[in-house]
């Protein structure tokens, strides 16, 4: 099994100056067109038959004359890689832009549609074809905008909304783990103020980075914030939301440019596998449903608002994008896990 990565970088100090930068950005509407659907993110079943805030595929290109590339951020839990390279050959084929000079990635929420799933349904399927289209629509409408831009960037530390979810616990105290094992060294989310607690099993990244584009004339065009916070949550079951992403996006683009649909704010997700929003070692009291993604997006807001207040922006800034694929090893079950998994799934029917 292999993942890809792609690396974007705008670099104003290694290379040699470059044609000036142009930049466009678009947004899109993903929310499924056709309901009830499948909520991905939770255990068990749950079906959808409304979106509290919309679900988008946001975009923005960059060209500095040797090269274009584009950035899509995704609200979506996970999008597998078929769907991405539809999504870029297609964009490939509207604008030339290169299939390996375009970065997409999920934000992943836990409160959005299946965007491939194993054995979909009709209606599943369709919702696939639409957001690809979706997403390619995205890059061909940013690169149409494309105008004379300069691009600065700023970052900023946040720790205070950040915990690692994986804890060492008191010896004796380590229950058992879905498959039936005893032996962890230590639990995912083990409970907000247990006793047990004895340390956090690894760390956070507490950078909140931010890329601000604007026309030559001062126009914003487009935020690019990167937080590495895995997602809020506070969603009740049957509704989709695009999470602290979304409201970040929408409360930047109401701050910055209020009434002009060609600006585009959008928040990627960091390297945030064992971090959420929990704090573990001192409860929160519990907030009512959209709180604490309101206070967590409004926190970034306005961190990104004072961090644009530093920022130097460059109009000659040239553009590269590297690629390359790393296997990974990966565990796999023992034939007494699969067998109890087995047994789970012969006890009631998933999709009663």
């Amino acid at each position: 099994m292999t993942f890809r990565f792609l690396l974007l970088s705008l670099l104003a100090f290694s290379l040699p100056a470059s044609a000036a930068l142009r930049a466009g950005a678009a947004a899109l509407d993903i929310t499924p067109l056709e309901w009830p659907v499948q909520v991905i993110g939770n255990f068990g079943l749950t079906l959808s038959s409304q979106a509290h805030d919309p679900l988008m595929a946001r975009a923005v290109v960059f060209d500095d004359g040797k090269g274009p590339v584009a950035i899509v951020v995704i609200d979506s839990c996970f999008v597998k890689r078929p769907v991405l390279d539809a999504a870029k050959r297609m964009a490939q084929e509207r604008t030339g832009i290169p299939a390996d000079r375009m970065l997409m990635s999920a934000t992943h929420m836990h409160s959005g549609p299946p965007a491939y799933p194993l054995q979909p349904t009709d209606k599943e399927g369709r919702y696939t074809a639409y957001l690809t289209r979706q997403i390619a629509e995205a890059v061909t409408l940013a690169h149409a905008r494309l105008e004379p831009a300069e691009v600065g960037w700023a970052v900023r530390e946040i720790p205070e909304e950040l915990n690692n979810r994986r804890w060492f616990l008191k010896e004796g105290t380590m229950s058992m783990n879905p498959f039936g094992g005893k032996d962890d060294k230590v639990r995912m989310n083990p409970g907000a103020g247990s006793p047990d607690l004895v340390k956090p099993a690894g760390p956070i990244d507490p950078q909140f980075w931010i890329v601000s584009v604007r026309s030559t004339s001062g126009q914003p065009i487009a935020l690019l914030g990167n937080y590495s916070l895995h997602y809020v949550g506070g969603v009740p079951g049957p509704e989709l939301s695009a999470d602290y992403f979304g409201e970040f996006a929408r409360t930047m683009e109401q701050k910055l440019a209020p009434g002009n649909p060609k600006f585009v704010a959008m928040l990627s997700n960091g390297t945030s596998g064992d971090v959420n929003n929990t704090n573990f070692v001192t409860p929160r009291p519990r907030k009512a449903p959209y709180e604490r993604i309101r206070e967590v997006a409004g926190r970034l807001a306005s961190e990104a608002e004072t961090a644009l207040k530093t920022v130097t922006y460059q109009r000659d800034v040239p553009l590269g994008a590297a690629q390359r694929e790393l296997p990974l090893r990966y565990r796999k079950p023992t034939p007494e896990e699969l067998d109890r998994a087995r047994r789970f799934v012969d006890q009631a029917d998933l999709h009663n």
